[in-house]
């Protein structure tokens, strides 16, 4: 493909982008509600063994990996609605709402012994997933579409990292308005959530309701020539999504097992009563976004200047250094210093990888010559739930091995049970988020004006013909 160095941007209003960023703090608010007090609830409050959590942590896993590229393909296609309501619109926001009921009821669980809880929890989670899924990859398939050029997609993924902020704090913030102790405190909380989500759709609505143009577009060669398998085979060959989903997982990894673990370090490490621990928990996560309000204008700007790949990529040697103090402390005061500089790295994370990811989703249609940006956001989450694979299992081994369970208390914890919960906090991530982030540096090649050459065939074009094909090497 020859270069053009320039690039045809779609202009969109900072309100509308900013309006599109409420999009990614749903899914934040909903993932904060069940990654920070999911394994707590189900094993701490209401007694379900590790085992039993872990198979059913694997086997939603397993749908999950399976669902979401699914939900993908079945979506992206033309329906009886598609010309009135949009190609996306419907689903994100149907999605959305359903989404939040079943979350709902995820901390309903009724007491029916562990085979009961096991199969609630698993039946809901899967409901839960399902639904999420419909809105998720349907509006992350529709903003690499809306949001063009850099600085576009600087500023959006600028404001979703300070909306996502706002919304996870308020996931970790509502349990506060009930009793983690007790099976039914978690009801109130729960119902604040999907309140807060509703409000959130409610602002996302005008930013992602379809013109009929804008329809149109979305439709064009859409399903042409290529299966599901066919498309999730060729991932296999495109080399920066691969780059991408591997960051991505590492930092989920990270991101799932620091969460779910924080209530277990409060309790077993800090020796704080059951009471305190959840006050605790807000507190230090409170001062982690602290650090990524305080880093969001930094990131904003070197990632304007630079290309993405380098402040990924120190982003990730940063977070992984900053985690490391982790693994000695006990008192707060040091801690609130540790979470803060936790928060500095993360902002960059949560700022930088929605914009990648619609570069490369950028990269995959000029290849493919079709819109099937839907198909590749359930494709990426397809792989990324190897994360709540890789979680279950560190809690499986690592508790297996110290001997951590429900019946033992701070004063019982031996200092074996007190490293395992470190580890299995923060040991796994780290590795994982410093591997790839190196990897990414060195084999990601979408260069401003690779990236430059590829918008501006997909603006000026109907995408490219078969014939032509964009070379990676």
């Amino acid at each position: 493909m020859k270069g053009q160095g320039t690039e045809h941007v779609r202009e969109r209003g900072r309100l509308d982008i900013f309006r599109l960023s409420f999009g990614m703090g749903f899914g934040e608010l909903l993932s904060a509600s069940l990654a920070s007090l999911l394994n707590y609830y189900y094993v701490r409050t209401m007694g379900l063994s590790d085992g039993y959590f872990l198979l059913a942590q694997t086997v939603y896993a397993i749908y999950n990996a399976i669902n979401d590229p699914l939900i993908g393909y079945v979506t992206n296609r033309r329906f009886r609605f598609t010309e009135k309501l949009g190609k996306t619109t419907p689903f994100i926001m149907a999605g959305g709402a359903l989404s939040l009921f079943m979350a709902v009821l995820v901390y309903s669980a009724p007491l029916n012994g562990q085979l009961g809880m096991m199969l609630w929890m698993l039946g809901t989670l899967c409901l839960c997933d399902t639904f999420y899924s419909m809105f998720y990859v349907n509006y992350t398939a529709l903003l690499p579409v809306v949001v063009r050029g850099k600085k576009q997609r600087v500023n959006l993924g600028t404001g979703t990292a300070a909306v996502s902020t706002v919304c996870m704090l308020l996931g970790f913030i509502l349990p506060e308005f009930g009793d983690i102790t007790k099976s039914s405190g978690y009801l109130l909380p729960m119902l604040l959530t999907a309140a807060v989500g509703l409000v959130l759709l409610v602002v996302l609505f005008p930013s992602v309701r379809e013109e009929p143009a804008l329809t149109r577009e979305l439709l064009r060669k859409e399903g042409e020539g290529k299966s599901f398998f066919e498309l999730l085979k060729l991932t296999l060959r495109l080399k920066n999504f691969i780059c991408y989903i591997l960051v991505f997982l590492s930092f989920q990894v990270l991101s799932l097992t620091a969460i779910a673990s924080l209530p277990y370090f409060a309790e077993y490490v800090m020796g704080l009563p059951l009471d305190q621990i959840n006050s605790a928990r807000t507190m230090l996560i409170l001062v982690e976004f602290v650090g990524v309000f305080a880093s969001l204008p930094v990131w904003s700007k070197l990632a304007k200047r630079y290309e993405f790949r380098t402040i990924l990529g120190i982003c990730g040697v940063a977070l992984s250094l900053s985690c490391l103090p982790m693994f000695f402390l006990t008192s707060l005061i040091p801690l609130y210093i540790c979470f803060f500089l936790l928060g500095l790295s993360v902002g960059g994370f949560w700022s930088l990888l929605p914009p990648v990811f619609n570069d490369v989703l950028d990269e995959v249609s000029f290849i493919t010559g079709t819109h099937d940006e839907g198909v590749f956001a359930g494709i990426r989450t397809f792989f990324a739930r190897g994360a709540l694979v890789i979680q279950s299992f560190i809690y499986f081994i690592v508790r297996g091995i110290t001997g951590i369970n429900p019946e033992v208390t701070a004063e019982t914890a031996t200092g074996s049970m007190r490293l395992g919960i470190r580890f299995e906090m923060f040991g796994i991530g780290i590795l994982m988020i410093l591997a790839t982030s190196v990897l990414f540096l060195r084999k990601y090649d979408l260069t401003d004006q690779k990236l430059a050459d590829i918008r501006y065939a997909l603006d000026t074009r109907d995408g490219a013909s078969k014939g032509e094909r964009y070379d990676q090497a």
